[in-house]
């Protein structure tokens, strides 16, 4: 009686760990799938955004910090 119990639980626990595990991995692909489909919007919005009669300033991270710090100088 006892082994039947015993092997019950272990069932159950393998079937939960599965579908824990089943979960992960899906909350990986959308995750990939969602990260992917932002990457191509953000290509294609950038193409539109320079096609047109438009102004885009680019100004590195590293020039500012060096002009704040010739500023204190």
């Amino acid at each position: 009686m006892r082994q039947n119990r015993a092997s019950k639980f272990n069932r159950n626990m393998m079937v939960g760990m599965m579908f824990m595990g089943i979960v992960v991995i899906g909350c990986v692909f959308f995750f990939l799938y969602w990260a992917g489909n932002a990457q191509t919007d953000k290509q294609e919005q950038e193409q539109r955004q320079t096609t047109g009669d438009s102004l885009v300033i680019e100004v590195e991270d590293s020039s500012l910090v060096n002009i704040i710090n010739g500023a204190e100088e």
